[in-house]
């Protein structure tokens, strides 16, 4: 579990009670660093590590502020990676502020820079199975699972998290900088090394911040 500022929410924590519960074999990780993506690849190189040991099976990122609603969200998402035969599953979202934005957008080619890939809604997934994939596809890392008995001889040693910044055009006076978050890097990797992401809203989730903002039915 990624932390900002060594926090928790305690509808996260209550969500990792109800997993320790229902998993006998289900190890706790928590970190906090100043830089997001410190966090991300320490636990990574530790899950990575574990997994050529034969410890582990799959590592899970729930951020500290993803809380998911159904006390069995872990074993769902397992069976819903094993139904579809998914090594990466992405849940769905929904983002902080105002607007009916979810964590998923879809890839194009060109400046990372120039060519906008904005967030998809709640509406634009309406006409989608509850779990999918596409060549384009591109999802958040806040509730994300891996199955590292497929990913740790293949791709999974290779890959780094780390935030692309740039300092744009001043806006009112003052410079603005533009960033290609972790989570999307993190997807071009995977498909890079031709394995596919998928993502699901048989999960449900609440992201919790100054207001909860919740998954859709």
């Amino acid at each position: 579990m990624p932390c900002y500022g060594s926090q928790v929410y305690a509808a996260t924590a209550k969500a990792l009670v109800w997993a320790a519960q229902r998993t006998n074999d289900l190890d706790v990780l928590m970190a906090s660093r100043p830089l997001i993506t410190v966090t991300r690849n320490e636990m990574w190189h530790e899950a990575v590590t574990r997994a050529r040991a034969e410890k582990i099976t799959h590592f899970v990122f729930l951020d500290a502020d993803t809380a998911p609603t159904d006390p069995e969200w872990l074993g769902d998402v397992l069976r819903e990676m094993a139904r579809v035969d998914a090594t990466v599953l992405g849940v769905v979202v929904p983002l902080k502020g105002p607007g009916d934005l979810v964590n998923v957008a879809h890839d194009a080619p060109g400046d990372l820079w120039e060519v906008p890939r904005p967030n998809l809604s709640w509406a634009d997934l309406g006409d989608r199975p509850p779990t999918w994939t596409s060549p384009d596809l591109l999802i958040g890392t806040g509730l994300l699972a891996v199955d590292l008995r497929k990913a740790t001889t293949s791709w999974a040693p290779y890959i780094k998290f780390h935030v692309q910044d740039e300092v744009a055009g001043p806006c009112s006076g003052h410079p603005q900088v533009a960033s290609v978050s972790e989570d999307w890097d993190f997807c071009r990797q995977v498909r890079k090394h031709g394995e596919q992401v998928y993502a699901t809203t048989a999960i449900k989730v609440r992201h919790w911040g100054p207001a909860c903002w919740e998954s859709r039915p």
